[in-house]
This record gives C-alpha cells, sequence and structure tokens, in this order.
C-alpha cells in the first residue's frame, strides 16, 4: 500500500513532486500499489520509488526517471514511456501491452516474464536487459540494442526487429524469430549461425509472390495451386494460422472453354488468398 503522504504529494503534481524529491534524496518513495490511470507524468523523477503493482494505465511518463525503480507487477497497458530512463528497473511480470518506449533506456532492466505484446520500442536499449520468458510479440523494435541480453524463452513472434543489435545476446534460438520481421541489418548472435526461421519465412514469402505473379491472367495451374498449400503447409507447421487461405477443390472449376492443361479458372480468387497470406508475412504488425 503506498504511503498516504507520498501519494498526496505526487497527486499535486510533477513539479512538487521533482522539487520534493530534489530536497528528500535519501527518501524512499513508497507508491506500492498507487492507481494513476491516464495521469500526465511527463518528466517525474520515480528513481529508486516502490511502484509494485502500481496501476498507471494509459499515463504519459515521456522521459521520467524510472532507474532502480521497482515496477514488479505494474500495470503499465498503454503507456508513454518515449525517452524514459528505466535503467536497472525492476519490471518483472509488469505488463505494458501497447506501451510506448521509443529510445528508452532499459539497460540492465528486468523484464522476465513481464506482457509486452503490441508494444513501441524502436531505438530502446536493452543492453544486458534480462528478458526471460518475456512475451514480446507482435512488438516494433526497429534498431532496439539487446546486445549482452537473456532472451531465454522469450517470445518475439510476428514483431519487427529489423535493424536489431542481438549481439552475444543469450538463450535465443531460431524458434524464436520464426515468423518475426528481419532485414539485412539484424545482427544475430554468433550462436544463432543459421536463423532458419527469419530466413525460411521470407523465402516463403518469395516462393508466394512468384506464384501470383504466374495467375495474372484469367486461369491458374493446378500444380502452382499444389504449390500454395505446400507453402501453407510449411507455415501452418510454424504456427502460422492457414486454413483459411486455403482453397478448396469446388473453388476451383474448368472453363467452360477448353482450357490449356492443367489450368484452371478462378486466378481472382488464387491471388486473393495469396495475397492475403502475403499480408500476414510481409506485413505482420498493423
Amino acid at each position: 500500500m503506498a504511503n498516504p503522504a507520498h501519494e498526496s504529494l505526487l497527486r499535486q503534481g510533477v513539479s512538487e513532486w521533482n522539487d520534493w524529491r530534489a530536497q528528500n534524496a535519501s527518501v524512499t518513495p513508497d507508491l506500492t500499489g498507487v492507481r494513476m490511470a491516464a495521469a500526465k507524468l511527463d518528466g517525474v523523477d520515480f528513481s529508486h520509488a516502490l511502484l509494485r503493482a502500481a496501476t498507471l494505465i494509459r499515463s504519459s511518463l515521456r522521459g521520467a526517471d524510472l532507474s532502480h525503480a521497482d515496477l514488479r507487477e505494474a500495470k503499465l497497458h498503454e503507456v508513454d514511456l518515449s525517452d524514459a530512463n528505466l535503467y536497472h528497473a525492476d519490471l518483472e511480470d509488469a505488463s505494458l501491452a501497447g506501451a510506448k518506449l521509443p529510445r528508452a533506456r532499459l539497460d540492465a532492466a528486468n523484464l522476465s516474464r513481464a506482457q509486452i505484446t503490441v508494444a513501441d520500442f524502436r531505438e530502446a536499449d536493452f543492453t544486458r536487459a534480462r528478458l526471460i520468458g518475456a512475451d514480446l510479440r507482435e512488438s516494433f523494435f526497429d534498431r532496439a540494442n539487446f546486445e549482452g541480453a537473456d532472451m531465454t524463452n522469450a517470445l518475439l513472434r510476428q514483431s519487427n526487429l529489423e535493424g536489431c543489435n542481438f549481439k552475444r545476446v543469450r538463450g535465443l534460438d531460431s524458434r524464436q524469430i520464426e515468423v518475426a520481421r528481419l532485414d539485412h541489418a539484424t545482427t544475430l548472435p554468433e550462436s544463432l549461425s543459421d536463423p532458419v526461421g527469419a530466413e525460411s519465412i521470407e523465402q516463403l514469402a518469395q516462393t508466394l509472390e512468384s506464384l501470383r505473379a504466374r495467375a495474372a491472367g484469367d486461369a491458374v495451374l493446378a500444380d502452382d495451386v499444389s504449390s500454395y498449400h505446400t507453402i501453407l503447409d510449411q507455415l501452418a507447421s510454424k504456427g502460422i494460422d492457414t486454413q483459411r487461405a486455403r482453397i478448396a477443390a469446388s473453388d476451383l472449376a474448368e472453363p467452360a472453354t477448353a482450357p490449356t492443361r492443367g489450368e484452371w479458372v478462378d486466378a481472382a480468387l488464387f491471388r486473393r488468398r495469396v495475397s492475403s497470406v502475403l499480408s500476414v508475412l510481409r506485413n505482420p504488425l498493423k
């Protein structure tokens, strides 16, 4: 439970709070369990503060100082922590779904088992951070730095990892980055010498594009339909739901006029189905 005096002071505003912090540097603020949804706390000094199980949903803490803060089990859904300092903060079991943390400093922070889905961490610094068992799915990590981090059992499915630095990362394997978006600027750890997941997804996407291009007319080759379903099977083995993208035999019928051998109509349907799969592979985050 929060210290009533500390909570009352915080509710007076960031300026009053920061002045008090500057004059009482030896006092550890106790805001355990505080509830301040949609609060305006830009630039607040929460360094070393006790904020365990705090609720700050949809609050703005742009440029805030949360270094060494205890944020275990905190509810931080849709919080704006752009440019915030969370150096060595403890966010174990915290929830940051939909949060914004571009350029945030999270080096040496503990985010083990944190729920951080659909979040924005572009250019964030995770150097030596602990992300053990963290759920990072469907998030943006463009150009983030994970050097030396522990990512054992972290989930990165469908996240954007373009330009990320994973040098000397521990606990990362190819299965964790399957269906994630990587590019030539993504630096993987030496232990991950063959990033099968990301590369195979890219190769399958390129094959799908070729199939779609060949179906530019009114007819699509039956062999191409077969190849398409083979790719769907491979994607399904990687955990991507492809059931709705499949084409039933009843969807394809021979044209009234004599077709070229092996061709079928409904090329437009085929192109739509292929495009729907490509939209997931090429743009997993919308």
